[in-house]
């Protein structure tokens, strides 16, 4: 006799996940593409993809030109290339069958930062009563401000780094704090990186970056386990997840390092030097205060754009202003915990807290009381002047953090208004 499959809460959560993930879907019009300035998808997929396996392209200028720092985008273009050759599957080549690749592709970005986060968060709060939890953070993580801003674009640079940042986490976590395996959690960074390396996008890799050594030295701070077992095993994580992440990158990696003296004087030069990285910087972050910042706004574009479709109702609108304390009071709700609550509990929310705190000033960039600091790396730290556009670079961050603390803040208000909190209040009274 036939049965039907048991009912699966989680898989519910993930279908309400890649609901939403088919909103790009709403965006394309019968007989339009995709295209523009600094669009991320090419018009002929294949052909692209196959040029970016060569360091020399000859797409651009009459001597060819260097493409050591594009190597990355294999794995994005590939999926481009792939979407593109299925669609010719279902439909006639042409206009029709780039348009169903462009949508394959726009869906599979956008649905991937809910699936990682929802990953992260399922196994923080396995729980079936964290369902708020799990599918608040993951769909704030993958509908946001931040990420929003990055469709304009079709950034699949960023997306892929911020679809990695809750697996990176993820590993540092179990290992610190839940007794994973180092060998298999260092294995999931590296292959995770293999795949989700930014593409061309290597300054993504600085959000990535502090987020990683943030949750590391707080993971480590708050870990219950013995002073000198956890550093030993902090140090073997990190060195292994270093050692895999170099072997499996290695194909652009070494390239992209052989050529990182030419390619950056390069492009540091054509954006001014050093100063013109600093005037930049200050022009991207010249509304990026702490306080828009912590209300999840200062987004360069907001301002600097009379044209903008939405950003005048979040800013004027009083009840988009109401929102935006909103947020920000649900993130904070009971920092400190509550009684009773689990101690791993507390550790994570401390971990997201100081991504929190770390993220705001690198988010800020060349913004006062800290954009003194910011432009004195810019000018005189080595290589720094590739974070020339702070927001875009180190917001990431921000948003990932609130994911998690806004998810927790709602629980914990479900919490409250649970029957057995409310007759206990009843009976006080």
């Amino acid at each position: 006799m036939f049965r039907l499959p048991k009912f699966n809460q989680y898989w519910l959560e993930i279908l309400l996940i890649f609901i939403a993930g088919l909103i790009p879907l709403l965006w394309f019009k019968q007989g339009y593409l995709a295209a523009g300035h600094d669009m991320s998808y090419p018009l002929a997929p294949i052909d692209f993809w196959l040029d970016r396996l060569f360091v020399w392209t000859d797409r651009m200028g009459g001597f060819s030109s260097n493409q050591t720092d594009a190597i990355p985008g294999i794995f994005n273009h590939g999926l481009q290339a792939l979407f593109y050759l299925i669609s010719g599957s279902f439909v006639h080549g042409g206009m029709e069958a780039l348009q169903l690749a462009q949508k394959l592709d726009f869906v599979f970005w956008f649905t991937l930062p809910g699936i990682t986060m929802y990953i992260l968060l399922r196994s923080l709060h396995p729980n079936k009563d964290d369902f708020l939890l799990r599918i608040s953070g993951s769909l704030f993580y993958m509908l946001n401000h931040y990420l929003l801003q990055g469709w304009i674009i079709a950034e699949m640079s960023k997306f892929s780094i911020v679809s990695a940042l809750p697996l990176i986490v993820l590993a540092i976590i179990n290992v610190n704090l839940k007794n994973g395996s180092v060998l298999k959690n260092a294995m999931l960074v590296a292959i995770t990186l293999f795949f989700l390396n930014g593409g061309a996008g290597i300054p993504l890799w600085g959000g990535m970056f502090i987020c990683a050594i943030t949750t590391l030295v707080i993971s480590l701070v708050v870990s219950p386990v013995a002073l000198f077992k956890k550093v030993r095993k902090v140090i073997t994580f990190s060195a292994l997840s270093l050692v895999f992440v170099l072997l499996l990158n290695l194909y652009w990696i070494y390239p992209y390092v052989a050529s990182y003296a030419y390619n950056y004087t390069l492009k540091l030069g054509k954006a001014g030097g050093a100063e013109g990285a600093v005037a930049w910087s200050q022009a991207i972050s010249s509304n990026a205060s702490f306080t828009n910042i912590i209300k999840l706004q200062g987004v360069p574009d907001w301002y600097d754009n009379p044209n903008h479709p939405y950003s005048g109702v979040f800013i004027n609108n009083y009840l988009f202003m109401l929102l935006a304390i909103v947020f920000p009071a649900l993130a904070f709700i009971r920092l400190t915990g509550k009684k009773g609550e689990e101690k791993d509990n507390l550790r994570y929310k401390v971990i997201f807290i100081a991504l929190l705190v770390v993220g705001i000033p690198f988010t800020a960039g060349s913004h006062p009381p800290t954009g003194v600091l910011y432009d004195m790396a810019l000018k005189y730290f080595p290589g720094f002047a590739i974070f020339r556009t702070p927001f875009y670079k180190f917001g990431m961050v921000v948003w990932f953090a609130y994911a998690y603390l806004i998810g927790v803040g709602l629980k914990q208000l479900q919490e409250l208004n649970a029957p057995e909190v409310i007759q206990r209040n009843e009976k006080r009274m």
